[in-house]
C-alpha cells in the first residue's frame, strides 16, 4: 500500500519541494539553516487523492477551477397572489467556480459562494467530479418547483447552446467537463 503523498512549500526559497525523501537522507541541508539563523519554515501539504482532467495532482492549498450547470428559482410574493408566494425557475446557466483545495473536518473540499456572493458554502472534493453526459446536465438544470425537481423544460439545452455559443451537446458536455488545477495559493494568490 503506497504512503500518504505530500508536497512541503518553503517559505524561504519560495518553492515546492516534492521529494521528502531527498530532505530526510540530506538533513544537513535544513540543519545548515537552523544553525546560520535562517527562517526554515515549511508548510506542509496533502494530496486529495484525486488528479485534475489533465493529470495533475491535486493537493490541499491548489487552486482548481471548474464548471457546473444549475438552475436557480425565483419566488414572488405578496397580497395579491394566492396563497402568498409562488416560485418559478429561471433560465439554465453554467457557473465557473474558481477555488482553493482545503482540508475541513477530515474532507478535502472547497468553499464556493452563494447568489449574494458570500463564501459559506463548503462542498467536499469528490462531489465535485461529474461525468457529464447529456442526462447528468439535464438533471443538474431541472426544475425546482414546490421542493419537487421536474424535467427540465423543452429547449433548455437548446438554451445553453445558444448562451454560451457552442455548437451542439457535446460541445456542452466537454465545456462542462472543466476541472483542472490553475495555480496554487503561494504562487498564484491573484487567481482566488
Amino acid at each position: 500500500m503506497e504512503g500518504t503523498k505530500f508536497r512541503f512549500w518553503e517559505i524561504p526559497s519560495e518553492k515546492y519541494i516534492y521529494d521528502i525523501d531527498a530532505l530526510s537522507k540530506n538533513p544537513s541541508v535544513l540543519i545548515s539553516k537552523v544553525l546560520s539563523g535562517e527562517d526554515t519554515q515549511i508548510i506542509a501539504e496533502q494530496f486529495t487523492g484525486k488528479t485534475d482532467k489533465n493529470g495533475n495532482d491535486i493537493y490541499k492549498g491548489s487552486i482548481i477551477k471548474y464548471r457546473f450547470p444549475y438552475r436557480e428559482s425565483q419566488t414572488h410574493t405578496g397580497d395579491n397572489i394566492p396563497n402568498g408566494s409562488y416560485t418559478e425557475p429561471m433560465e439554465p446557466a453554467i457557473m465557473e467556480i474558481t477555488s482553493e483545495v482545503i482540508f475541513k473536518d477530515g474532507i478535502f473540499g472547497c468553499y464556493q459562494e452563494n447568489e449574494s456572493g458570500v463564501t459559506d458554502n463548503f462542498v467536499p472534493l469528490c462531489w465535485l467530479y461529474n461525468d457529464w453526459d447529456e442526462e447528468n446536465i439535464k438533471c443538474s438544470i431541472a426544475n425546482p418547483r414546490n421542493d419537487i425537481w421536474d424535467d427540465p423544460e423543452e429547449g433548455d439545452l437548446q438554451y445553453l447552446l445558444e448562451q454560451y455559443n457552442l455548437k451542439n451537446v457535446d460541445d456542452l458536455i466537454e465545456y462542462c467537463s472543466v476541472f483542472e488545477v490553475i495555480g496554487n495559493i503561494h504562487q498564484n494568490p491573484e487567481l482566488l
